[in-house]
């Protein structure tokens, strides 16, 4: 038997709904998992790349789990049943020693960690719709009995660990505040200026590098970046490169809206001007002699799927449309190539514009004393598009706390005119 995953589109009460199920194929035989497909519409339609996420993570523990299964169990679609807290721990144990038997540095401790606690998280919705799993309920779980699934890294895996710090030099070991119940202590940590700098340095296609720099400059998740227009319609029809833009936006002005979708919503964001001025001068000539393999490869696409030709900014090098799933790729393989022991991603550049973003919007009084600015936060939840940014904006502002603490006042890139772009074109 094996797991296989697909996507599906329907609608449903008028609205429609797209979202990857998972099939069980037992022989000629093919199987729908239901109830694992019902758990997957219910926190996955918002985000193809959460629905892919939180598909491939099941599947892969499911396949894992098949194969230790004792044989009489096998052989039902309903085997996933049979999982337990020692299978997930198992399932740890084992992919950190394939890891460290193979000599590499993916996936990391933490990821191997935040990928069972997802798996535990469906059995405890399992349990909590009365399924006939060996997990308990939410509520049973919530009094202190749902560790034991969790693996002892320490005495299991050989993936060196090194203390974050919250910018170079800083001194400070970790500093934890709660999460969610499942993963780990939630780090007090923020990229430094180096950081950038060595991961901007570690792409070997500069288009990552400038897909990166926006992140930065916005806050926008990598599905957000990809969406990023040559030339724009609509609510974007502002939008061009630069200098051309200064034509279509109001004089002196230092940003410049962009209307995206991200997770399934629609917002409106600020784009830094200096910063996109810098994107543009580093990125531009490339995506000139990338736009005519674009326009070859756009042929090759049935005339439905083919995109609109100014509707794509980011382009590989092959000329294809830089990706979520591209960037995520490229930015671990780059890493591990160049990197050894960096623990930062291209997504952490959203944590990097938030900390930013509240040490400029902010006194140091209301940030040593973690002050929620009602203002400040509405801004900066527009920008960022969490639905709970509370919970966000409290844990930066203890990011906010510690940095300005550890550099006595000093924040290195809370650069004053945008002078922080300049150095990075």
């Amino acid at each position: 038997m094996h797991i296989t995953k697909e996507l599906i589109s329907y609608n449903y009460d008028n609205a429609p709904f797209q979202h990857h199920i998972l099939i069980a194929n037992l022989g000629i035989e093919k199987h729908l998992l239901s109830y694992v497909n019902i758990y997957l519409k219910e926190k996955c339609t918002s985000s193809l790349k959460t629905s892919e996420n939180y598909a491939n993570n099941l599947k892969n523990f499911f396949t894992y789990l098949y194969k230790t299964l004792p044989k009489d169990i096998r052989y039902s679609s309903d085997f996933w049943l049979s999982a337990s807290t020692e299978y997930i721990k198992r399932w740890q144990r084992y992919r950190v020693r394939n890891r460290d038997k193979l000599k590499k540095t993916s996936p990391s401790d933490e990821t191997i960690y935040n990928q069972a606690s997802l798996v535990m998280e469906f059995y405890t919705w399992a349990a909590d719709n009365d399924l006939p799993v060996r997990f308990q309920k939410k509520s049973l779980n919530d009094k202190g009995n749902s560790k034991n699934w969790r693996l002892d890294f320490k005495k299991y895996s050989k993936q060196k660990r090194k203390t974050q710090q919250v910018s170079q030099d800083s001194g400070l070991e970790n500093i934890s505040t709660e999460k969610n119940k499942y993963q780990r202590t939630r780090k007090l940590y923020c990229m430094s200026n180096e950081d950038i700098t060595s991961l901007l340095g570690a792409y070997s296609d500069p288009v990552y590098g400038a897909c990166l720099m926006l992140s930065l400059a916005t806050g926008m998740r990598e599905e957000g970046v990809c969406q990023f227009p040559y030339i724009g319609t609509g609510h974007n029809a502002h939008i061009r490169t630069y200098p051309d833009i200064l034509v279509t936006i109001p004089n002196a002005s230092k940003t410049f809206d962009f209307s995206i979708r991200e997770k399934g919503k629609k917002r409106t964001i600020q784009v830094n001007l200096a910063a996109w001025k810098s994107i543009c001068e580093s990125y531009l000539p490339l995506y000139h002699e990338r736009k005519v393999k674009f326009l070859e490869y756009r042929k090759t696409l049935p005339e439905h799927e083919r995109p609109p030709i100014n509707s794509i900014f980011f382009l590989t090098k092959k000329g294809k449309p830089v990706t979520p799933k591209k960037i995520s790729q490229v930015t671990w393989a780059q890493k591990e190539k160049h990197l050894e022991n960096f623990k930062f991603t291209f997504h952490d550049g959203r944590g990097w514009f938030i900390t930013r973003f509240l040490i400029r919007h902010l006194t140091r009084e209301q940030i040593s004393n973690h002050v929620f600015d009602i203002t400040v936060a509405e801004m900066l939840k527009e920008q960022i598009g969490h639905e709970d940014f509370e919970t966000t904006y409290k844990h930066y502002v203890k990011v906010a706390s510690l940095i300005l603490e550890t550099m006595d006042g000093k924040f290195d890139y809370s650069v004053a005119d945008d002078e922080f772009w300049g150095t990075l074109g």
